[in-house]
């Protein structure tokens, strides 16, 4: 049996914008999307430099999503 999670997360590259993340993480959450982390690649440099991934990550779970003023001032 597989278990599926629900959209929780979004990942970033370090060419993209905060703003470009924040217009991204916005729109989700406006959609009902409950993110949890919102967080720039671990090796965010070479392919994945201009990526936004937008996914479910299993540490998230039980975890409170972020309100629109934590999105809002997201800095990162």
């Amino acid at each position: 049996m597989q278990i599926y999670l629900k959209t929780n997360a979004i990942w970033a590259g370090d060419d993209v914008s905060v703003s470009e993340l924040k217009a991204v993480a916005l729109a989700l959450y406006r959609a009902g999307v409950d993110l949890i982390s919102i967080e720039r690649f671990k090796n965010g440099k070479g392919p994945k430099s201009k990526l936004i991934q937008i996914g479910a990550d299993p540490d998230n779970l039980g975890k409170t999503p972020k309100q629109l003023n934590e999105i809002s001032n997201l800095n990162l």
